[in-house]
């Protein structure tokens, strides 16, 4: 060891701009090891048995294996400011690591393979990169469940491997590094978990044989937006958990597995964010698929259950002139299936229908809701309009159920224009609200509203 290091009882620091070595002749016994090394690099190397964890303050720590020992109390390596790690090809880290908040582990690989099967943890940011070069030579893989909540980025010409499904479990992915994040051989049968997913790069949910990967993403409640593309074989599946809301703007026009929203709320600003939805999608109960800015959306078949965040709606159209072509199915048990429209005005053509619960559809919000095509099928029980705005059914609605007109809501049945349009309800109406009849061709020169002889709804 050179004149950069400065020994105590229990504590070392650096303090040099220059490189330090610390080898096998001056291998470090008791004590903490403390780097402050602003554009410096610290090596070390040999058997060190000292017990109190090193810290890097500033700097590149180099590694090599064995050298790195483990402390008493507390995480064996410590990045306390924005910290490089190196290493020397086949390098594993054993130990854990603890990343400081505010502050960014940049993990280099220097064109070369490392693994970290230790546990990463801490408030602080991982990026991976590759100084040697760009070529895709570079390669870090995290085998530990680790539970670091910042954001993972993958620089140019590296790839991350996922060997754990649990690897990323807190931490929000950002595709925009251009790097490459390969789930090795995990599958389908054990769930990736990324606390969030952010950035503009392209994400492929399959593994490195091309098998099918179930993503479940938001675990760590933060709100993000992607604006990549999902990509992934028909049994891939993508799942949004927690409370934070996940925006999707980009297109996913070749995913073709299933979307499903288990918690919290996944907002949907492009056409083909979803992918092409032949795998289907869900809505648990609690949960929120929003449709913003306009947005028209394909045939996929669409679950929904319950009455959405907060009320506001399963299926909640936010703004926009939006629509689902495909079939709706309400699976609430035996509770209610709220579909919103906040704004504007939402079209849902492929009819809906009960699921596997009792029924009972409520359609609210300040917009506009038309339901054309298949309409409400018979096996929906009632269907109840409270909002401020339309409800216009343009097709033969066969559900003998009763409808229910709110007391700020209207009722339109037919669009006035065509015949093939002209709405239709099977059951009783309790019309507190207002009721428009729109029938073509008309039989009186303007459309009939209520109030009409049809009873009040107590």
């Amino acid at each position: 060891m050179g004149g950069w290091l400065a020994a105590s009882e229990r504590r070392l620091a650096g303090h040099r701009r220059g490189g330090a070595t610390l080898n096998d002749s001056a291998a470090l016994i008791g004590g903490e090891l403390v780097a402050n090394l602003p554009g410096g690099i610290l090596f070390l190397n040999g058997s060190n048995t000292y017990n109190g964890g090193t810290t890097v303050n500033n700097g590149t720590l180099e590694i090599a294996d064995g050298a790195l020992p483990g402390a008493t109390a507390g995480p064996d390596l410590t990045f306390a400011g924005n910290g490089v790690l190196q290493w020397a090809s086949g390098f594993d880290l054993t130990r854990s690591t603890y990343v400081c908040a505010g502050y960014t582990l940049t993990a280099d690989s220097q064109s070369t393979s490392a693994e970290l099967s230790g546990v990463l943890s801490g408030p602080g940011n991982l990026t991976v990169i590759d100084s040697g070069n760009t070529s895709g030579s570079g390669a870090l893989a995290l085998d530990a469940e680790n539970t670091f909540t910042g954001v993972t980025t993958v620089g140019t010409g590296e790839t991350l491997t996922l060997m754990d499904p649990l690897a990323l479990q807190d931490s929000t992915f950002d595709t925009s590094g251009l790097g490459a994040l390969s789930f090795g051989t995990l599958s389908s049968l054990n769930p990736v978990e990324l606390g969030g997913l952010q950035g503009s790069g392209s994400l492929s949910l399959a593994n490195a044989s091309s098998s099918p990967i179930a993503l479940t993403v938001g675990g760590n409640n933060t709100d993000t937006t992607f604006s990549g593309a999902l990509s992934g074989v028909l049994q891939s599946s993508f799942d949004k958990v927690g409370i934070g809301t996940l925006t999707l703007t980009g297109a996913s026009r070749t995913y073709t597995g299933s979307i499903s929203v288990s918690a919290g709320i996944l907002n949907v600003q492009n056409s083909s964010a979803l992918g092409t939805m032949a795998g289907g999608v869900s809505v648990s109960d609690g949960a929120a698929l929003q449709l913003q800015r306009g947005v028209t959306m394909g045939a996929g078949s669409l679950s929904l259950a319950g009455t959405g965040v907060g009320g506001g709606g399963a299926l909640e159209s936010v703004s926009g002139i939006s629509s689902w072509a495909g079939p709706i199915y309400l699976n609430s048990g035996s509770g209610i299936t709220r579909i919103n429209c906040d704004a504007d005005t939402l079209t849902l053509s492929g009819g809906i229908q009960n699921g596997s619960g009792s029924g009972h559809l409520t359609i609210g919000g300040l917009g506009n809701v038309t339901v054309a095509g298949s309409g409400v099928a018979a096996s929906v029980a009632d269907l109840t309009e409270d909002g401020s705005g339309t409800l216009a059914l343009l097709a033969a609605n066969s559900s003998i159920g009763n409808t229910y007109i709110g007391t700020t809501a209207t009722l339109q049945l037919g669009d006035g224009i065509n015949s093939a349009n002209n709405g239709t309800v099977a059951g009783p109406v309790f019309d507190n609200g207002r009721l428009v009849f729109a029938i073509f061709p008309a039989c009186l020169p303007t459309c009939l509203e209520a109030p009409f002889p049809v009873p009040g709804r107590s």
